[in-house]
């Protein structure tokens, strides 16, 4: 799958409920420049946060866990490098959500962002240490409700400015597991929905061109 100036893609950030459309202006490997129509000085984002690009090639949704490079907000634009790229029809799918991490020697809460997430898996970015096996509270909105979920640490590897944690999540009961999949399957829908939407934007701009 590419990524080409001139496509439409829609980029997702922690501090943000919805995704907004940018155009991409430069391809370079695996780093992306990408310019919006938004006033990005209004928002809270900064290099090295994480990101999620979401991009249709082929009538398929694919979704690329990235990081913020770099912002100039008096261009109104984002260089942007991918880690990974993964269908939105995969189980576990990037995303990037605020959260609230608490452990039992610690209830303070320690901040986190939710890199990716399914059913049964998760992963996520903090600054804090956290053991394997260590069992975490974390508590996040996914389309606007409040999440409680209690899993454990099965992987860390550290990454440039954080750690990434790969978690287990543990329900306390079938309901929960079966609210979860709602969610997730109405974030995927609101997901593909706006990719669609502006890559029909963009062909009703070429039509009216021609």
């Amino acid at each position: 799958m590419d990524i080409n100036p001139g496509d439409m893609i829609s980029i997702s950030h922690y501090s943000s409920t919805s995704p907004f459309k940018s155009t991409v202006i430069l391809s370079e490997d695996d780093s992306y420049t990408v310019q919006s129509d938004l006033d990005l000085s209004v928002k809270v984002m900064k290099e090295g946060d994480h990101l999620v690009m979401a991009f249709l090639n082929d009538d398929v949704i694919y979704l690329a866990s990235s990081r913020l490079i770099s912002i100039n907000t008096k261009d109104k634009t984002l260089r942007i490098g991918v880690e990974s790229i993964k269908s939105i029809e995969d189980k576990e799918f990037p995303v990037a959500l605020y959260a609230e991490v608490k452990t039992a020697s610690v209830r303070k809460r320690q901040r986190a962002i939710v890199k990716s997430i399914g059913v049964y898996e998760m992963q996520i970015c903090s600054l804090e240490a956290f053991d394997i096996n260590e069992r975490l509270e974390i508590e996040f909105y996914l389309e606007r409700k409040v999440f409680f979920l209690y899993t454990d640490v099965k992987s860390i590897t550290q990454c440039e400015n954080d750690k990434l944690y790969g978690l287990q999540i543990t329900y306390m009961d079938f309901n929960s597991i079966n609210t979860m999949r709602v969610h997730l399957s109405m974030l995927k829908n609101q997901q593909e929905r706006f990719v669609r939407e502006i890559k029909n934007d963009l062909r009703g701009s070429l039509s009216e061109r021609i």
